[in-house]
């Protein structure tokens, strides 16, 4: 194969690979499209059938646009996404609009929104990258966090009603599951004391219940 050909043979090869991801761009553009259409706003509890005595379940959601002046904010390139109180599901969903995510994962106690985050996604199922997106219906102390150790997590929560001991609870688990540079991100300040663990911001962002909430950021060391 002369120098010519060698040139025709990977300049098609680029110009398939540049197509390919032109396709799952507008494939992703779309699915955000029809995100919205689908669910424009917060959608709260009409009536749930099951008691949660021992956890504060308040609802309440992050915005779209609150999730773009985090990731803006923060300016770090992430691999996967979890929403401890995910809710309805739309921000694992709305999070896809980010190329570099692989994997978002929704993990909500409350049954009623569990169910009505899958029935979201049946929803978008026609769209390929909503295979990338789970659920689960689990208190996230009882969750397994190993399928997250190859990759870079941003992980966000709310807590806001949370106890404090809940609200270290959580946070000493990701540390001692979650990998390094892994960035946590939830409306208050944990209170626990740990070389593992490093502030690197704080900024406020759109919320359903405020439109400048505190959002407190940290990194596992």
């Amino acid at each position: 194969m002369n120098y010519k050909e060698k040139y025709f043979k990977y300049k098609k090869k680029y110009i398939n690979l540049k197509d390919q991801l032109a396709g799952t761009n507008n494939s992703r553009h779309n699915l955000i499209q029809e995100l919205v259409k689908l669910y424009p706003s917060c959608k709260f509890d009409n009536g749930l059938s099951t008691s949660y005595d021992d956890h504060k379940i308040t609802y309440g959601e992050m915005d779209y646009d609150g999730l773009n002046s985090l990731i803006k904010y923060l300016n770090i390139n992430f691999t996967s996404f979890i929403d401890i109180g995910s809710g309805r599901g739309k921000i694992c969903f709305y999070i896809l609009k980010y190329p570099e995510i692989q994997k978002s994962f929704g993990i909500e106690i409350v049954k009623e929104r569990h169910e009505d985050a899958l029935e979201l996604k049946n929803k978008l199922s026609h769209f390929n990258e909503t295979k990338n997106v789970q659920f689960i219906n689990d208190d996230f102390l009882n969750v397994n966090l190993q399928d997250f150790q190859n990759s870079k997590p941003l992980i966000w929560f709310s807590n806001l009603c949370f106890t404090e001991k809940i609200t270290n609870d959580i946070y000493n688990k990701i540390i001692n599951e979650m990998p390094t540079e892994t960035i946590i991100c939830s409306s208050k300040i944990p209170t626990i004391n740990s070389n593992k663990l490093s502030k690197i911001g704080e900024t406020q962002i759109k919320m359903s219940w405020n439109s400048t909430s505190n959002v407190y950021c940290y990194k596992i060391n």
